[in-house]
């Protein structure tokens, strides 16, 4: 069976987690369809999520996450060790320092890039003064598609439709 594969910016991930729509109904939706969507995080996403977390919520909604986390639309990819360091490691490293300097980025939002270009998923960010709003040019180059919440709930429902014709009821 085909499936959706989705990479969530941090940014992505706080919207949809404090109920913020369009991320929260994507975030919701997805998780109606273990068996058509797969979320991929992994432990670059996850400590920039958590840190986030802990400066503006309180634990419940920590505590959401790591069920999400846990849950079976999710696919943790850690090729890295979870640390302390780890997001200022991985921003410093060659490779992410080099892509950021070549595709006019910060070092922050290439990790995620490379996941989706990793796994062939469609990266959802609701972050436009980056990434978003240079998509076409990556989209040129690159086979990953860059897509907002909103455009990732669009594509998610048709799919739904496309593999269940006879359920036409949409839910959110």
């Amino acid at each position: 069976m085909a499936r959706i594969k989705l990479v969530f910016d941090a940014c992505t991930w706080i919207l949809a987690l404090h109920g913020h729509d369009p991320p929260h109904a994507l975030l919701k939706r997805c998780l109606q369809l273990p068996e058509s969507v797969t979320i991929i995080v992994n432990s670059y996403c996850l400590l920039e999520v958590l840190s986030v977390l802990k400066k503006t919520t309180h634990q419940p909604v920590e505590k959401h996450f790591w069920g999400i986390l846990n849950s079976p639309t999710c696919v943790l990819d850690f090729e890295l060790p979870l640390s302390r360091d780890l997001m200022k490691t991985v921003r410093k490293k060659t490779e992410i320092v080099m892509l950021a300097k070549l595709l006019d980025l910060e070092p922050k939002d290439v990790p995620y890039l490379v996941l989706s270009f990793k796994h062939r998923a469609h990266f959802v960010t609701e972050d436009v003064r980056s990434i978003h709003s240079k998509k076409k040019r990556f989209q040129e180059t690159l086979p990953v598609m860059i897509i907002d919440s909103s455009e990732a709930l669009l594509l998610v429902r048709k799919f739904e439709k496309k593999e269940n014709p006879g359920n036409n009821k949409s839910s959110n």
